[in-house]
């Protein structure tokens, strides 16, 4: 019994060390091929998943639904899938289960606000739904200092790439400014969200807008905060590094006011070869 117990935790501590090296010898390159797969181009890469229809889509018993919204969820499922091929997968009976945020983006009076919200919380389906209601996509909230619904998923504690995506697929902005002068990629940039910031980028999103206070553009902030991976993204995409703040620095000063050696060492590789 013994040798049995040793046998199993020497067999967990290999699987632990084995996930261990894994991950610390992941670089930021493999990280991009994994991003590149989110979307591919070609169409037979796509999960066979079946269309959403009224038949296949299950609706709570104490829901009141007319034929309206179930136009509504249908042409909102159908909407994610064709954006978002792998996000929206069918439960394990084969139908399609309406999540909670989605359900009460169907009832709320407000679609263009609780469009911000659902933004932040990353509730694809239940954005779907509320630009079906024509909740406007680019609408600044004056309640959250001119941020549109790009803005707050941007600003989301997670990285909220396909529900940028989505958003960035069915018109919203991309260089917006809010109150601060912010575009999304320089909240990006701040919350240090990689698929997020290659999102943006892949929709051409501008590079370098000075915000109002520092002056920063989306550089400067990943500098400021110590981001390497998107100082590494943002330089590859062309970003202006003569770019000069509200008291004249550069990117490449803030990163050495900060001591951010890495980033350093990225500026000096950049121009070798330029």
């Amino acid at each position: 019994m013994n040798r049995y117990k040793q046998a199993v935790t020497f067999c967990v501590f290999l699987l632990t060390a084995t996930v261990t090296i894994t991950i610390k010898s992941a670089t930021t390159e493999s990280i991009n091929e994994f991003i590149d797969t989110l979307w591919p181009e070609d169409g037979d890469l796509y999960p066979c998943y079946p269309i959403p229809t009224r038949e296949n889509i299950f609706l709570p018993k104490d829901m009141v639904v007319t034929d309206d919204t179930i136009e509504i969820i249908e042409t909102s499922m159908c909407d994610v899938q064709k954006k978002l091929p792998t996000f929206l997968k069918p439960h394990y009976d084969g139908r399609y289960h309406l999540p909670s945020s989605a359900r009460r983006a169907l009832l709320t009076e407000n679609p263009v606000d609780d469009l911000y919200e659902h933004a932040f919380a990353g509730n694809v389906l239940a954005c779907a739904i509320l630009i079906t209601r024509s909740a406007n996509v680019n609408h600044q909230s004056m309640r959250h200092l001119n941020n549109t619904a790009l803005h707050a998923a941007c600003n989301s504690p997670m990285d909220n790439y396909n529900t940028i995506h989505f958003l960035l697929m069915h018109g919203a902005l991309a260089d917006l400014t809010n109150s601060t002068g912010d575009t999304p990629l320089h909240i990006a940039c701040e919350r240090g969200h990689h698929a997020t910031t290659k999102v943006l980028l892949l929709h051409k999103a501008a590079l370098n807008i000075r915000n109002n206070h520092y002056k920063d553009t989306p550089l400067h902030t990943a500098c400021r905060h110590g981001h390497c991976a998107l100082v590494a993204r943002l330089l590859k995409h062309k970003a202006d590094t003569t770019v000069v703040d509200r008291v004249g620095h550069t990117a490449l000063d803030l990163a050495i006011a900060h001591g951010h050696k890495l980033i350093i060492d990225l500026f000096r590789a950049h121009r070798t070869t330029e």
